[in-house]
């Protein structure tokens, strides 16, 4: 069984609501996936080994593991949060970065922000460019829990927004 990328350890999903999980196996397989917070799901793989469900979340919290199952096979990830997970996009300001990586002047404080960017409950998903001229299904991509380190390369407009939140609401918070 295999499952889609964006799923990896670290991550965060969305509280409260019901997140996709998908990937593929050999076709007509049984697939199935339960979240350690209570919720499970199954389906079958279809003719083309592609598969889809939904796990209900709950309240913010964690950590938990969520496991994805066929015959004979389990994938689990684990220290999954359940909390809030926003999508950081826009224009070119949104790519500067928070520390000094080179090309970019680094943002004014960065040598305090990225210091104290230890941030356990703050997980950053950081999408590369990838061009195609087909719609991509997979890009095999890992949460990565906020540290000094993570966080010297993540967007600045992103990590400060999402620190934000988290000193608001006190909850795990997933930055894409």
């Amino acid at each position: 069984i295999q499952v889609s990328g964006v799923f990896s350890d670290h991550m965060v999903l969305q509280r409260e609501r019901w997140v996709p999980i998908w990937g593929w196996a050999p076709p007509g397989e049984r697939v199935w996936a339960e979240g350690s917070w209570g919720s499970s799901a199954e389906t079958k793989a279809d003719k083309s080994g592609k598969w889809s469900l939904t796990l209900r979340t709950r309240a913010a919290g964690g950590p938990f593991r969520v496991s994805v199952g066929g015959m004979g096979t389990t994938k689990t990830f684990e220290d999954v949060l359940v909390g809030e997970v926003w999508l950081c996009g826009g224009q070119s300001n949104m790519e500067w970065p928070v520390g000094n990586i080179g090309y970019q002047p680094p943002i004014e404080g960065a040598d305090y922000e990225v210091a104290a960017a230890n941030y356990p409950k703050i997980r950053l998903l950081q999408v590369p460019r990838a061009g195609s001229d087909v719609p991509l299904s997979n890009l095999n991509l890992a949460w990565q829990t906020c540290t000094p380190d993570t966080v010297k390369t993540f967007s600045a407009t992103g990590f400060l927004f999402g620190k934000n939140l988290f000193q608001e609401l006190n909850i795990p918070i997933g930055l894409i």
